[in-house]
């Protein structure tokens, strides 16, 4: 095995841990959250989360697998519709942010 080789595991591997425990803080947050708008926050960045996870197993198959492609695409276009959905039923989130904002 090459340096390389090693290096690029090694990589894959931190990436794994890190992705993980964002995907573990962003369920706490959507536990405690306070708000609405943490919460949509929480979900919206797990679903990020999960797509980092899908497309590190990608990675870490060597390129092999185009269903583990097509289910990444799919899981950000469904959180794309989720999002908008609860963005609008939530009353702009976004404003209520800003406005609480802490410049």
């Amino acid at each position: 095995m090459s340096a390389a080789t090693s290096f690029l595991d090694t990589a894959l591997i931190i990436a794994f841990v890190a992705v993980a425990l964002a995907q573990v803080l962003s369920m706490v947050r959507l536990v405690v959250g306070p708000s609405k708008g943490d919460r949509i926050l929480a979900l919206d960045t797990m679903t990020v989360n999960a797509i980092g996870l899908i497309v590190l197993l990608v990675v870490f198959g060597g390129y092999e697998n185009e269903d583990l492609t097509a289910s990444a695409v799919a899981c950000l276009l469904i959180s794309f519709l989720f999002h908008n959905m609860l963005e609008n039923l939530s009353g702009s989130y976004r404003a209520n942010l800003l406005r609480n904002a802490v410049l």
